[in-house]
């Protein structure tokens, strides 16, 4: 189910258009951009919005080690580099494929600041789900590296609250 899953994604729903907005998507969980998040809530003057950046480091950091440590314990290989017909672009992603980091991350921010923006929640949750779909269509992750991604920065976030 895991790879006709992924080959929905990443074959069935191909064209350049999509490629183009699943590059700049995928870009929402990377590192550079949740860190700069992070960094933007820390040092904000609102006491509400610096809790809240001081939350969203705590669930970052526990949910990204869980997350490298779960690459190192599997040494699951990249859907780009284990299976054949996978269509990716010349950057693929370094590294094992489960959990998926950006999924988490992505995820992990978005329940995060959903705690301060309630009416946002559905936008920042779509986002983090586009951010998790973009994986797959890239071809850098199964869908089930999406999921327990976004399960540890759910389970992470729930034990900090």
């Amino acid at each position: 189910q895991d790879r006709r899953i992924l080959y929905l994604f990443n074959r069935s729903m191909k064209f350049r258009q999509m490629d183009v907005l699943m590059r700049i998507v995928t870009q929402l969980g990377s590192l550079p951009v949740i860190v700069l998040l992070a960094l933007i809530c820390l040092f904000s003057s609102s006491p509400t919005l610096a809790g809240t950046g001081r939350l969203l480091a705590v669930v970052l950091l526990c949910s990204q080690l869980i997350v490298h440590f779960l690459k190192w314990l599997t040494s699951r290989p990249r859907p780009f580099a284990d299976l054949e017909n996978i269509i990716c672009g010349p950057t693929s992603a370094p590294g094992f494929s489960f959990p998926s980091g950006h999924s988490c991350a992505a995820f992990a921010s978005a329940i995060t600041l959903s705690s301060l923006w309630p009416a946002a929640a559905a936008l920042l949750i779509s986002l983090a789900v586009l951010v998790g779909i973009s994986r797959i269509c890239l071809g850098t992750h199964y869908p089930s590296d999406v999921l327990v991604g976004f399960i540890i920065a759910f389970g992470v976030y729930c034990f900090y609250v």
